[in-house]
């Protein structure tokens, strides 16, 4: 049985077919019904997954305005026309809120939700007076003008006991020194926070639940790769050594490649049958036909062997 899982779920734009995130709450579902049933006790679930809007009008495919105000035009006995019309939430603009409703839907079926983590792709510095003076990360620009760019994606942590595995990542603390105005300029206060945290178990942090990871460039014909720094960050964490790593959402194999080179065992499946080549492609290349610092393959391998 494996007891750890992890993938990620696209989130397709729906425009003016808003309605169907509805659907696809209840499919997901569905799936991880299964994924709770082949799971172990003590197995961790980490689903990565974004989230859309309804339409905007214009030419992103979303609906106008006067499509919103007057639904009569839809069959009275459609399921759409009584989720999406004048009374409903769903409005022109709306940010569907597809990871939170995910969540809840879990919850629902039996699972504990354990934490949201946020994976921040791009993250803006801003100074004391309110200003972005700078931007780390590579998120993808946009060009809409009236929100915030996104720059991130959630993480659901779901757990079928409150007794489970989990190695919490930590980090050495690092001391920011602050030179005092008192007792003569010296380093008073930094000091002090220094003698506060004596003891050697206090000398590290635990992680916290947002993590700034890059996406990573890619030749493969496949346009939501996870970054294999996220992928190895939470196999260390939920899955222990010789223990096996399940992906109902295989896509191009990344999870897999990261679980072999980590030492765990893995279990992919996928429904898209040229992702499905691509992942079996890359699964059976040897660890030193292709680059161990991101797993992805150089243009020369990517030629070589017909990806």
């Amino acid at each position: 049985m494996p007891c750890f899982l992890i993938c990620q779920v696209f989130i397709p734009p729906y425009g003016r077919w808003s309605f169907l995130a509805w659907f696809l709450i209840k499919h997901l579902g569905d799936i991880f019904d299964q994924v709770k049933r082949v799971l172990k006790k003590t197995g961790n679930c980490f689903i990565v997954i974004g989230d859309t809007y309804a339409g905007g009008g214009g030419t992103t495919g979303g609906y106008t305005q006067s499509w919103e105000k007057n639904a009569d035009h839809r069959p009275k006995n459609r399921l759409s026309q009584k989720i999406v019309g004048t009374q409903s939430w769903i409005k022109r603009k709306q940010l569907l809120l597809i990871p939170y409703r995910l969540a809840i839907e879990l919850q629902m079926r039996g699972w504990i939700v354990r934490d949201l983590i946020v994976w921040a792709k791009k993250v803006a510095f801003v100074d004391k007076e309110g200003e972005v003076v700078n931007q780390m990360g590579n998120g993808i620009p946009e060009s809409v003008k009236d929100r915030l760019t996104k720059a991130y994606e959630v993480i659901i942590h779901a757990v079928k006991s409150p007794k489970y595995y989990f190695l919490k990542p930590t980090a050495p603390r690092k001391y920011q020194i602050q030179k005092s105005n008192n007792y003569n300029g010296k380093y008073l206060r930094a000091r002090s926070v220094r003698n506060r945290y004596k003891p050697k178990e206090r000398e590290i942090s635990y992680a916290c639940n947002v993590l700034q990871i890059n996406t990573e460039p890619s030749p493969l014909d496949h346009f939501a790769l996870m970054p294999t720094k996220l992928v190895k960050f939470l196999i260390k964490a939920g899955c222990p050594e010789g223990g096996t790593v399940l992906d109902p959402f295989m896509g191009a194999g990344t999870v897999a490649l990261v679980a072999q080179e980590l030492g765990r065992k893995w279990i992919g499946v996928e429904i898209n049958p040229d992702y499905a080549k691509i992942a079996q492609k890359r699964v059976s290349l040897s660890v030193d036909k292709y680059s161990t610092s991101g797993l992805g393959l150089s243009p020369r391998t990517f030629r070589k062997y017909g990806f």
